[in-house]
């Protein structure tokens, strides 16, 4: 039978834990032995002697040997429940921390010490009260950790006494043993197979029905064997596996079940690290370290790749694998590594662009349907490099890439649009409008939040822009529910809707409802501002709305401001960092001009205007540079005139005001004349009356390609020489 397990799996050295550092201990440590400390760290703590306490606690903290402090603790009478009560007395507490670690140093020893299990496994040949004193401590105490040890003296037939009571050992461990149990049924010992698939049927946990359905289908295994595997199968609790359902099948839904959490509580739980059982030939079951908030997207990935080996066909597993890894790497820290995968892991964005577009489209519309941002993004951004037009239609529309413009997460609909611009597709589809205006959202980005905020008082709405603009904030203020509501529309979704005091909570339950209804506008952050009669009802909805929160009014900005990170990293969501929108602005800028310039079919590129307008204030050149040409590839007149004006504004750069006047000129080339008439005359005077240079030369240009009427154009005729 074929190995179960990642190619990539390493050994584990095992190893027991040793003392505390002792780089700030005395130079001769003291006579006292840890006993003696011991007892009296508990004495002192209990008669509220708190220095006497302290350096009884750190000496045991640094010289006691883990298994003897638990051996110490478990002796003294609620000893731990003391060392937890001080951790509530601020002149103990820290050196209370450092006995408590040592203790669960001493668990984690002596779980895992050979020598130990060895013992109790020995002691099951003992009478009546060693063998239950040796089951209870191996069940309760060494759990998964003396699965390994036990298999082996199971297939020792030298132990043969030992054999019934290690099955039943094997068969009241519960839940943690059914890993270690399920990665041995690898093994070649055909009675050793049968005992653990027996063990098996009586644990009855769900995640060994994939393992025993592939025994079953095993043409090579015995028939008693496969058999025992049936038999087995049948007893597990809600596995709802008739028949038909292929070994593959079960693997793909036992990865489905641990790529949302339903197997295990690891990740909820904070355990630093969670152990992946694999199995290995010379010592069977054994197993690796991964970080306890991945270990369900290692899991997910494991399935799915056994999945895969056993049905390559079934690509619903490649796109569930994909989706695991994405995770995955979200979940890391930055420059964190999961040494299970092994040195050369290429990351996760590799096997996103390699698996190409017919996977990611899966991968998509199920973080869509999950809300699942880091998934989403993930793979919008391998459409991004890998989508093209031949499969980005399906019936006159995008699947579901389109979809994604309307995903709550910003950094989503702006990937999302950057892959649709891209792609150009030659027809329209449905969704194909919010791929331009998702664009000028991403010109818009500055890295600095908006905040739109809404008060009936001037006054407070004035102070409060103040304030937020002082901590970085670019405001905006209205002065009822609607008017914000409008211009959160207009932003196309800023950060933060501050909501001063209004008449109800009704009128702020309507707008919450309205808010949530626009794609756009349901991931903002709304901090509302309510007085004795509002707060009831505004509490109500933030208790159902993770993106609100509800503070007092006439609270200061910087309140509003620690209240819009709280609900960011309550939403896993973090602020768009300054080179994160000057990557965004530009990028999208140059799709609009692309648009502009290429394709006018599919995408409506007038409806950039007011943005590539406002960006000609943006302190960002290159930008400013872009909004020019894209101006000037639009038809209406105010874009013309915007170009001209920004020309003839002598507060302007020069080298940008060069640029402008031949962006100018490219409009009146290709839309005719649509200036104003004041403008057309500070061009002719310019002409007429300015003194030869490089700005001078290219206004002459322009004018040349405005087509002016002849009684104009004989000024130049007629000019004065200077």
């Amino acid at each position: 039978m074929r190995t179960r397990y990642l190619a990539v799996c390493v050994v584990l050295t095992i190893s027991l834990c040793g003392s505390l550092s002792v780089a700030q201990v005395p130079e001769a440590k003291a006579k006292k032995s840890t006993a003696e400390a011991f007892e009296d760290a508990i004495h002192y703590l209990r008669i509220a002697k708190w220095e006497l306490a302290k350096g009884n606690l750190d000496y045991v903290a640094i010289y006691g040997d883990p298994i003897e402090v638990l051996a110490l603790s478990a002796k003294l009478k609620d000893s731990e429940k003391t060392l937890l009560g001080a951790l509530e007395v601020k002149d103990v507490a820290s050196a209370a921390q450092g006995v408590l670690k040592v203790l669960e140093q001493g668990r984690a020893a002596q779980q895992q010490d050979p020598r130990l299990i060895e013992q109790e496994i020995a002691m099951l040949g003992t009478p009546p009260r060693g063998r239950l004193l040796a089951q209870e401590r191996l069940t309760s105490i060494y759990r998964e950790y003396a699965v390994p040890q036990l298999l082996r003296a199971l297939a020792d037939d030298e132990r043969a006494n030992l054999h019934a009571s290690i099955v039943g050992v094997l068969s009241e461990m519960g839940k943690s043993a059914v890993d270690p149990l399920v990665v041995a049924l690898a093994s070649e010992d055909n009675v050793l197979k049968g005992h653990i698939i027996w063990v098996l049927g009586e644990l009855s946990y769900r995640q060994a029905g994939p393992y025993l359905r592939e025994i079953v289908e095993d043409e090579a295994s015995r028939p008693e064997i496969r058999q025992a595997a049936q038999e087995a199968l049948n007893k597990l609790r809600g596995l709802n596996a008739p028949a038909g359902v292929s070994a593959a099948e079960l693997y793909y839904r036992l990865a489905n079940d641990y790529y949302y959490g339903k197997i295990t509580q690891i990740a909820q739980s904070g355990v630093e690290t969670a152990k992946v059982w694999y199995f290995k030939a010379d010592i069977g079951p054994t197993f690796a370290l991964v970080p306890g908030k991945v270990y369900d997207e290692i899991m997910t990935m494991r399935s799915c790749q056994r999945a895969l080996e056993l049905d390559e066909g079934l690509s619903s597993a490649v796109c569930l694998w994909l989706s695991g890894a994405l995770q995955m790497e979200a979940k890391l820290g930055a420059g964190e590594k999961v040494s299970l995968l092994g040195e050369n892991w290429p990351g996760a964005q590799w096997f996103v662009v390699t698996a190409g577009q017919r996977y990611l489209q899966e991968v998509l519309a199920r973080a869509e349907k999950d809300g699942n941002a880091p998934v989403a993004l993930g793979a919008v951004q391998g459409l991004d490099l890998t989508a093209g037009r031949g499969w980005l239609s399906e019936g006159s529309r995008v699947i579901p890439l389109a979809d994604a413009l309307r995903f709550p997460d910003k950094r989503v609909r702006i990937a999302a649009a950057f892959a649709l611009a891209r792609a150009f597709p030659q027809e329209k589809f449905m969704g194909a409008e919010g791929v331009v205006p998702t664009l000028c959202e991403a010109v818009r980005q500055t890295g600095r939040a908006r905040a739109v905020i809404m008060d009936v008082s001037a006054d407070v709405a004035n102070k409060l822009q103040g304030e937020m603009r002082e901590l970085g904030y670019d405001t905006q203020v209205a002065t009822s529910l609607d008017d914000a509501l409008e211009l959160a529309r207009v932003l196309r979704g800023p950060d933060l809707l501050v909501i001063g005091v209004d008449s109800d909570g009704g009128q702020l339950a309507e707008l919450v409802g309205k808010l949530q209804q626009d794609f756009a506008l349901a991931s903002t952050a709304v901090v509302f501002l309510a007085n004795e009669a509002t707060m009831a009802p505004a509490s109500e909805l933030a208790v159902q709305n993770p993106y609100m929160q509800v503070l007092d009014a006439g609270v200061s900005g910087r309140a509003v401001a620690a209240s819009h990170k709280e609900i960011l990293i309550g939403v896993n969501q973090s602020p768009i960092s300054k080179a994160e929108a000057d990557e965004f602005a530009l990028a999208g800028a140059e799709l609009l001009v692309q648009i502009a310039t290429r394709d006018r079919r599919v995408y409506d590129i007038n409806v950039a205007s007011d943005t590539l307008i406002g960006a000609l204030h943006d302190p960002r050149t290159e930008l400013v540079k872009l909004a020019l040409q894209g101006l000037s590839l639009l038809r209406l007149s105010d874009n013309q005139q915007a170009v001209a004006d920004y020309a003839l504004d002598e507060q302007m750069p020069m080298e940008l005001r060069l640029i402008a006047l031949d962006r100018l000129g490219e409009s009146a080339r290709l839309w005719g004349n649509q200036l104003r008439q004041e403008q057309i005359a500070r061009l002719m005077k310019e002409v007429l009356e300015g003194a030869p240079s490089e700005f001078h030369s290219k206004t002459a240009r322009v004018v040349g390609t405005l087509s002016l009427p002849s009684e104009i154009i004989k000024e130049l005729i007629l000019r004065k020489e200077h």
